[in-house]
């Protein structure tokens, strides 16, 4: 007969998986995550029979977790993006799950926002992006120039 686990996941979405846990090992849950940097996620055990084993976490790729599988991502760094292999360790048996760590967009600003060109006009724009490494933006300048059939072209500085 094979056991059931129930797991229950509380975060932003909370969800309710009932799953079979393959002959006699253990699953680190969740399989495959992402991550922000220094976003903290936490594992769990789960096994095929009996309560979760003892295991020892460890990490591969950057970041950190503790002995209760708490890890956190790697700050902002110029490693980033990053792919981060943590693994639970019981004995001979050993179960990974795999984390992508990228810096995360949160706003883009385009300035002016809108404009009306003429054939042969050209307009400089202005875009600030903002992400979790870069709070204050990074700028970007561009000139564009609408052609007599409608389409826009870059020019060069």
């Amino acid at each position: 007969m094979k056991r059931l686990l129930l797991v229950l996941a509380v975060g932003a979405a909370s969800c309710v998986t009932i799953q079979p846990v393959p002959g006699g090992g253990f699953e680190v849950v969740p399989a495959t995550a992402s991550a922000s940097p220094g976003q903290a996620l936490r594992f769990v055990i789960l096994a095929a029979q009996g309560a979760p084993p003892e295991v020892t976490w460890t990490v591969t790729g950057g970041g950190a977790v503790d002995t209760a599988g708490s890890f956190t991502a790697p700050g902002c760094s110029s490693s980033l993006p990053a792919t981060i292999t943590i693994t639970a360790t019981s004995g001979t048996f050993s179960a990974s799950s795999i984390i992508s760590v990228a810096d995360k967009v949160t706003s883009v600003t385009i300035s002016p926002p809108a404009v009306t060109l003429a054939p042969g006009a050209v307009q400089q724009f202005t875009a600030t992006i903002r992400s979790v490494c870069f709070p204050g933006g990074v700028t970007q300048n561009l000139r564009m120039k609408k052609s007599k059939d409608g389409s826009l072209a870059v020019v060069p500085p």
